[in-house]
């Protein structure tokens, strides 16, 4: 559509500009951030680790714990990362958002619906396929890169409502599908393909020594949320510039 040729259809600018974004923002990123990176760093030390049929029930309940603690923690980031590209440096506390507000629980809430829309589309093919399919097949294979496929379309699709609400903008999900359906191939391509590949790295840095790569692995994932949620908040800009201009003409 016209849209994803005006506003997206060129992603090395898209790119270039969230980077570019981030490199202005350096310094108030960097003190921002450092209580996130290292909440971030302590969680990953702390949590418990084992082949499952040695977990006691008191560390799966741990697992779980920590598992909403890191999604807050990077809900956060998120937020962080999104009002500074938006927003400007004076949008957020000097060191960072540090209480909970209204808008971080939204934010969360989001995350949290997002995440249960995806497990319904995808958990019956990922039981079928389990059912169905020997472990090590190739079909086996291209049903777990094509479940990978959906998510990310699915994430894509939702992905316009976290700006929105990171910077106390009206949006719902429903209206973060329809506002996104010109543009569902550049999202999904922008914010599904780029951040796997740019996470890429992070099972080679899994092969070095255990504590060094759970604080490496750590500090290169945050690295790379700011980097996804950059991209993210300049897409979400665009878009909106170009449905305002529509609006106006």
């Amino acid at each position: 559509m016209a849209g994803d040729k005006e506003v997206l259809m060129r992603p090395l600018d898209v790119l270039r500009e969230a980077s570019n974004r981030i490199w202005e923002n350096r310094i108030r990123f960097l003190q921002t951030m450092a209580l996130p990176l290292t909440a971030v760093i302590v969680l990953a030390l702390r949590e418990p680790t084992g082949p499952p049929e040695v977990l006691t029930l008191w560390c799966w309940l741990s697992l779980y714990f920590f598992f909403f603690i890191d999604l807050a923690v990077y809900a956060m980031i998120a937020i962080t990362t999104h009002r500074l590209v938006l927003l400007g440096p004076d949008s957020i506390p000097r060191f960072g958002l540090i209480t909970l507000t209204r808008r971080e629980a939204k934010f969360f809430g989001l995350l949290i619906a997002v995440a249960l829309i995806t497990m319904l589309v995808t958990m019956p093919i990922y039981v079928a396929s389990g059912l169905i399919l020997e472990p090590d097949s190739v079909i086996t294979e291209i049903t777990f890169w094509s479940v990978a496929a959906i998510s990310a379309y699915i994430g894509a699709r939702f992905a316009l409502a976290f700006p929105a609400v990171a910077t106390d903008q009206p949006m719902t999900l429903r209206g973060a599908w329809a506002l996104s359906r010109p543009y569902q191939v550049t999202l999904f391509v922008l914010t599904g393909a780029v951040p796997i590949l740019i996470g890429y790295p992070t099972y080679l840095l899994d092969l070095l020594p255990e504590f060094v790569d759970t604080i490496t692995i750590s500090v290169y994932s945050t690295i790379c949320l700011v980097y996804a949620v950059a991209l993210l908040s300049v897409i979400y800009q665009r878009i909106k510039s170009q449905s305002v201009t529509r609006e106006n003409v």
